[in-house]
């Protein structure tokens, strides 16, 4: 078993973030292309809590899972600032 205490931190800190998400998702949805932000915060959630899991069990799997999943929060995370920023402007 190892993981270090500072992920199950920054794990609880995105699942009250998750909450406030839950509670606020009318005022989110007002965001252009909300779809991709919030994709990308799923995306590096997921990371966080394959960060913790790999540390009980299949190591190497879910550290490539985990890695994948930051990957691909930060390509949406990425189009998102593309679509806002500069294809808007356009």
């Amino acid at each position: 078993m190892t993981f270090d205490f500072t992920e199950i931190i920054i794990l609880t800190i995105g699942i009250i973030t998750l909450l406030f998400i839950h509670f606020n998702h009318r005022n989110i949805r007002q965001l252009p292309y909300y779809k991709f932000f919030l994709t990308s915060f799923y995306f590096v959630l997921a990371g966080w809590f394959f960060s913790i899991v790999e540390g009980f069990f299949l190591h190497y799997i879910l550290n490539f899972l985990e890695h994948t999943f930051y990957a691909l929060s930060s390509l949406y995370l990425a189009i998102w600032c593309y679509k806002i920023f500069l294809r808007d402007n356009r």
